[in-house]
């Protein structure tokens, strides 16, 4: 699976996907990347696919929002001159 990686100290399973640099400035608190924790040692858990696509779900809304801001900021600067 994608973004899927294993926490190096704990062992447990995040979920780890960076955005884009140049829609960065664009997201709330200027987040480098996200970051969720899916509390289970393996994916097949109980929970740990669910948490996995929430994770992905919380992304992609993200990444939509920052687009959003993005294009917005840019219409507006490029009018403004």
């Amino acid at each position: 699976m994608k973004h899927l990686q294993r926490h190096k100290a704990a062992g447990r399973l995040i979920y780890r996907r960076a955005y884009p640099a140049d829609l960065r400035p664009h997201a709330p608190g200027t987040p480098r990347e996200l970051i969720r924790t899916l509390g289970a040692f393996a994916i097949d858990e109980p929970g740990a696919l669910e948490r996995y696509k929430a994770a992905h779900a919380e992304y992609e809304r993200t990444l939509r929002h920052e687009l959003r801001c993005g294009v917005e900021a840019t219409y507006v600067a490029n009018f403004d001159n």
